[in-house]
């Protein structure tokens, strides 16, 4: 089960990725995991793989050819209520986030609320 560990500014339970096993039961717990079919969704499939919970994710993983086209998505999404768990190194896209954890050798180095 997903434990949320605190709330949003809008009262809407945050999810616990502060260690590599909460992130990865947070992905197992997701209704719907969506990446990039360029490098950033190459290294996430090696990631998962690694952790073990590709296959896993796989039926409810959905891949679009850029990161544009995922942000669209995002946003939908977002805008309909559902939480967001983004993985980005590019600052274009980090923008659009509520919340920011920054994460360094699988550790958490720095979070804070970004709206």
């Amino acid at each position: 089960m997903l434990t949320p560990s605190r709330t949003s500014a809008s009262g809407t339970a945050l999810a616990n990725v502060a260690s590599v096993e909460a992130l990865k039961r947070a992905l197992l717990a997701a209704d719907t995991v969506v990446y990039n079919l360029a490098s950033t969704g190459i290294y996430l499939d090696k990631l998962f793989a690694n952790w073990g919970i590709l296959d896993q994710l796989k039926a409810k993983t959905t891949r679009y050819a850029n990161g544009e086209s995922v942000m669209e998505l995002l946003r939908d999404l977002h805008r309909a209520g559902s939480t967001i768990c983004m993985v980005t190194h590019d600052p274009r896209f980090a923008r659009y986030a509520d919340r920011s954890i920054h994460l360094f050798d699988g550790r958490v180095v720095d979070e804070k609320e970004t709206r």
